[in-house]
């Protein structure tokens, strides 16, 4: 069992640096995990095969391909019994027993028995799950709108969008189930009052939409972001810029590529090499690093020495992963081999030890 499209709140910046896509664990090195607090010390031994983010206080962490939580002292509190366990969202975790995805709360009850295929975490009281269609339940368990999608996601600032069974774009829905903005393309969810959609009739481009469905932002980026900060990333001319919630340029297209701010900076990528800007665009971090995460609790993951072996084969040589400051000052040495974002104090790291 795999799930799909999960959003731990979905206008959340953080999740690139935090999870596999998906929510797999395809692709994540198994073995070595731990935490470090943000003076770099260990929370004890790496001992664990993987290790999800603190959420609420918990995190999922897998030992002898079984599943449980520790909390922020490195107790065990929910005891190592599931074949898949997620972070905690809203009081709830999704768990799979058995090929069944059910949730429990925080003291390893099973709120919501395991009976669907696949699911989301809980967001704005409402989870999607999968089995026969896609639908929202309620932390009862019981369904608040009926499976009747193809695909449906979390909901974010009150609309979640979903693909029809009779239709290929994705629409709006209200938490009445209620179709609210009618079909898009290329739409992401609302965060900060907008949702960005891409037009196949207008050469592909995008531009931004309301809650109303109105067009805020006419279609005329090659590519875009959700906003966070007051601000969204675009492509225009080949490169990557900053726009304000007026279409408007806050900060002009010059970069190879950008991520979304958060607490007030973004990863940008010049010359091949990450760094930081702030939301005037002046470099904070000069760009040195092959990978950089979005900063969490005042820290922020990157890495050094990293890059592709072969772009056409997709072979990447891994470096090794620190922890930043605000300032650009390397607080964390980089000696992991793989590093997430903090939450909750702590952040799940890979150590070449062991």
């Amino acid at each position: 069992m795999v799930t799909r499209r999960f959003a731990l709140g979905a206008c959340a910046v953080l999740l690139a640096a935090m999870l596999p896509a998906r929510g797999e664990t395809q692709g994540v090195v198994v073995g070595n995990w731990g935490f470090v607090d943000k003076t770099g010390r260990m929370l004890g031994e790496p001992r664990f095969e993987i290790a999800w983010p603190f959420s609420e206080g918990l995190a999922a962490v897998r030992v002898n391909d079984k599943w449980g939580y520790i909390d922020t002292t490195g107790r065990t509190v929910i005891g190592y019994q599931f074949d898949y366990a997620t972070r905690f969202e809203e009081g709830l975790a999704w768990v799979d027993t058995g090929g069944k995805v059910g949730y429990i709360d925080k003291t390893g009850r099973m709120a919501i028995p395991p009976k669907f295929r696949s699911a989301t975490p809980f967001s704005e009281g409402l989870a999607v799950v999968r089995g026969g269609g896609e639908g929202y339940i309620d932390k009862t368990g019981e369904f608040a709108i009926e499976r009747r999608f193809q695909l449906a996601w979390s909901f974010s600032e009150g609309l979640a969008r979903v693909v029809t069974k009779d239709h290929s774009r994705q629409a709006f829905i209200d938490k009445t189930g209620a179709v609210v903005i009618e079909p898009q393309y290329g739409t992401l969810d609302f965060c900060e009052g907008l949702a960005r959609v891409q037009d196949a009739f207008v050469g592909g481009k995008t531009g931004y939409i309301d809650k109303t469905g109105k067009m805020a932002i006419a279609f005329r980026f090659d590519d875009g972001e959700s906003f966070s900060d007051g601000l969204a990333a675009v492509r225009a001319g080949g490169k990557w810029g900053y726009i304000d919630k007026h279409g408007e340029f806050a900060i002009q297209p010059r970069f190879g590529a950008a991520h979304a701010f958060s607490e007030g900076l973004a990863a940008v990528r010049i010359g091949g090499v990450w760094g930081y800007i702030d939301k005037t665009g002046k470099i904070v971090a000069e760009p040195r690093y092959s990978r950089a995460a979005a900063f969490s609790e005042g820290m922020a993951a990157v890495e050094i020495g990293g890059g592709w072996r072969s772009m056409e084969r997709r072979q990447r040589v891994s470096g090794k992963w620190g922890y930043i400051d605000r300032t650009g000052k390397m607080v964390i040495p980089a000696r992991f081999l793989d590093a997430r974002s903090f939450s909750d104090g702590l952040a799940a790291v890979r150590s070449p030890e062991g």
